[in-house]
């Protein structure tokens, strides 16, 4: 006969096993790849109903430690001179070889895929070019998530800011719509916040409803915003300068509040004390880890 705390720990298991059952369902279902976790597969952060906010990189920094010790996963970033042919024109296609290459580079390592195609989005026949080369990847492997580099939305500093009434916001969403079928086919959106001036309300803003714009296209599909802890290169003043420590972990905790995870970008030379990786680990450090299940079951 079964005791009475042996009986409750058991059904405490089935629960469990019910539980972890619908959240691999759900994973599967909705496409959900596993992340870096300390945990078993079965307990990703991907797999739990609580949102879990997650940190990608995709920056390029040389002699940079493994970061997935942090908790940061990798990513893969596929750039034009990895799809094009050498010297091809801003109307061309990607080759076959570019394009089977990234597919298979993504079923292998299950990792997702991010496009940076820049060179057709000022094209009239932009949407168009954008959704075949992801169908094209997609015949090359059904197994791969993939998304495009600020694509949809167009990244507006100034119209975002304008207020929904006005004409200038209303033209944004406009060009935003035309371009509806490519955030309804790639599985997630990458759009782009990177640091134009040291104004830090004028940057939340602009990140507000930039985000808030991914999400109205999105339509429950993730949204994993991309930063870059220097200066763009269009300010002529402050252009390669690093963020200050406080002002990037404004962006971490801004992009965490509103958006599903972040796609951190960058170069150069590593330095493991600069600010703004200084204050990724304490933003790291700040992220609950997914919780591990018992491994055993205890019978008195």
């Amino acid at each position: 006969m079964w005791s009475r705390s042996l009986g409750a720990d058991f059904a405490a298991t089935l629960s469990l096993v019910a539980t972890l059952t619908f959240s691999v369902s759900l994973a599967e279902d909705t496409g959900c790849k596993s992340g870096t976790t300390a945990c078993p597969s079965l307990t990703d952060p991907c797999l739990t109903e609580s949102k879990i906010f997650r940190v990608f990189d995709a920056t390029n920094y040389r002699e940079k430690p493994d970061l997935s010790s942090y908790r940061i996963e990798p990513i893969i970033l596929i750039y034009e001179s990895e799809l094009f042919a050498e010297g091809s024109g801003g109307e061309a296609s990607p080759t076959d070889l570019g394009v089977r290459n990234a597919a298979a580079r993504a079923a292998k390592s299950g990792e997702m895929l991010i496009l940076d195609v820049e060179r057709w989005q000022e094209l009239p026949d932009a949407a168009k070019r954008y959704l075949e080369l992801i169908r094209r990847l997609r015949a090359a492997s059904d197994k791969i998530i993939v998304g495009y580099y600020s694509v949809v939305p167009k990244r507006d500093y100034w119209r975002s800011k304008e207020g929904k009434d006005t004409g200038g916001y209303r033209a944004w969403q406009s060009e935003n719509d035309r371009l509806h079928q490519i955030a309804d086919e790639v599985d997630v959106l990458f759009p782009s916040l990177y640091t134009f001036y040291d104004y830090r309300p004028g940057w939340v803003a602009y990140a507000e409803e930039n985000i808030r714009e991914a999400r109205r296209l999105a339509k429950g599909k993730p949204v994993y915003v991309f930063l870059w802890p220097t200066y763009s290169e269009s300010n002529a003043q402050l252009k390669g300068q690093l963020i200050a420590g406080d002002f990037w972990r404004l962006q971490l905790e801004t992009v965490r509040r509103l958006a599903d995870g972040v796609v951190i970008w960058g170069g150069g030379p590593w330095d493991p004390d600069a600010e703004w990786w200084r204050e990724t680990k304490r933003f790291m450090a700040s992220l609950a880890p997914a919780p591990c299940p018992p491994t055993m079951i205890s019978v008195e």
